[in-house]
């Protein structure tokens, strides 16, 4: 009688453990792969110009913020021209644009001379402007497009291993085209954002502006984590 009591004993301990292993099984959700590359292709209206224009695809945790069109701007690192500084909001203090714009990058690349260089953040002082220039470093070289249509676009693949950690989650970016005056000519107005998910996609049309010199007047874009 005793040993029949402990089998159902053992028995209904057996029954339950099941039932608990199988309840913790259908609770667990399978997460999105993260990614390990980013995908960027911005068309333009012309032809792309590397040797004469600058090109920059900027990454913050929320949207990074810019000057408008048609003003003076530049990036952590870059030279710049005192007289010409942010007439919008008559300043010549180097100091606002990190307070009211670079202190929301994490991290930029720009393009120039058919080469890419990135620049890892965060930039959070004015006295490091040249420190940040120092710190770039080559990420890729741009090969001459042969085609009229390639001629058009800015096409870059990318690990996201070389942008500053932790990532943020959703990523925020925009592009910024500027002159060989400095003066910006076109970016991307909305705020633009995306998942790290592998097999994502953003994409969008602009308006174009035929005010503007064609190289830098952006018509479309598309960013893609394989």
């Amino acid at each position: 009688m005793k040993n029949t009591v402990k089998m159902l004993f053992l028995l209904l301990l057996f029954v339950l453990a099941a039932q608990f292993v199988g309840g913790c099984a259908r609770t667990v959700t399978q997460l999105p792969a993260v990614g390990g590359q980013l995908s960027i292709e911005i068309k333009f209206r012309g032809d792309v110009d590397t040797v004469n224009n600058k090109y920059y695809i900027v990454f913050g945790p929320s949207s990074p913020l810019r000057s408008s069109k048609n003003y003076y701007f530049f990036a952590p690192g870059d030279g710049y021209d005192m007289n010409k500084t942010d007439v919008l909001y008559a300043s010549t203090e180097v100091s606002y644009y990190y307070d009211n714009y670079f202190y929301s990058w994490a991290d930029f690349i720009i393009l120039k001379n058919n080469q890419y260089d990135i620049s890892n953040g965060p930039y959070v002082s004015y006295t490091s402007h040249e420190a940040y220039a120092a710190a770039r470093s080559y990420l890729a070289y741009r090969v001459e497009p042969s085609t009229a249509d390639a001629k058009k676009k800015i096409n870059l693949d990318f690990y996201l291993s070389r942008l500053s950690v932790p990532l943020p989650e959703p990523l925020y970016f925009t592009f910024i085209c500027i002159d060989p005056n400095g003066v910006i000519r076109d970016l991307l107005l909305e705020t633009n954002s995306m998942p790290l998910t592998s097999g994502t996609t953003v994409s969008n049309t602009e308006i174009p502006d035929p005010l503007i010199d064609p190289s830098l007047d952006i018509i479309s874009w598309s960013v893609t984590v394989p």
